[in-house]
């Protein structure tokens, strides 16, 4: 049986027994899982504040004709933008990727993740949001990933879109400019 306070317990047996009466494929099963997965008893986060700091549907502060304002207030629930916060470990990022795949047939078409909040990130947790990057992205959202301190571990991602945080809203207008494109060819 492994452990890890407020975050995970995790049962295992497996014969044969060691010397000590340990399933000794559990053991190897639990050390691999910890290795892979960045599960470490001394390195869990402490904090109780949720990786999502903000989610909704916002607008670029881009002056916009009223026709094209009209189409994005229209359609405003196409696009959205999340903003994180906190440390990302590989079990906060399983929360946020289960809220951004579980939307009941609800998913935006166009989506920017704003990563500059997140204090750290883990390499499982990162490899998480890429693989939901990819399956929303397979499923017809356009994903836009804003990043500061980690362009190279984020750049692979989806479509290589990092940018600064001051950045946010020039991808927001970038977003808004391919959803009046997409309106005006419908």
């Amino acid at each position: 049986m492994t452990v890890l306070p407020a975050q995970l317990g995790l049962g295992l047996w497996s014969p044969p027994l060691d010397g000590n009466g340990n399933s000794v494929r559990a053991v190897r099963a639990c050390e691999r899982l910890t290795d892979d997965l960045g599960l470490h008893m001394f390195a869990v986060a402490r904090s109780s504040v949720p990786v999502v700091r903000h989610a909704c549907t916002r607008r670029s502060r881009a002056e916009r004709p009223a026709h094209e304002a009209a189409v994005l207030d229209e359609h405003a629930d196409r696009l959205e933008l999340w903003e994180l916060q906190g440390p990302m470990t590989v079990l906060a990022a399983q929360t946020l990727c289960r809220q951004l795949l579980d939307r009941e047939g609800r998913r935006p078409s166009w989506l920017v993740l704003d990563l500059h909040g997140l204090g750290s990130i883990s390499d499982p947790a990162l490899e998480l949001v890429r693989e939901t990057a990819s399956a929303l992205a397979d499923g017809g959202t356009t994903v836009r990933i804003v990043d500061r301190d980690r362009p190279d571990d984020v750049r692979d991602a989806v479509e290589r879109s990092v940018v600064d945080p001051q950045e946010v809203d020039e991808v927001l207008r970038e977003c808004e400019d391919a959803l009046l494109a997409w309106q005006s060819a419908g």
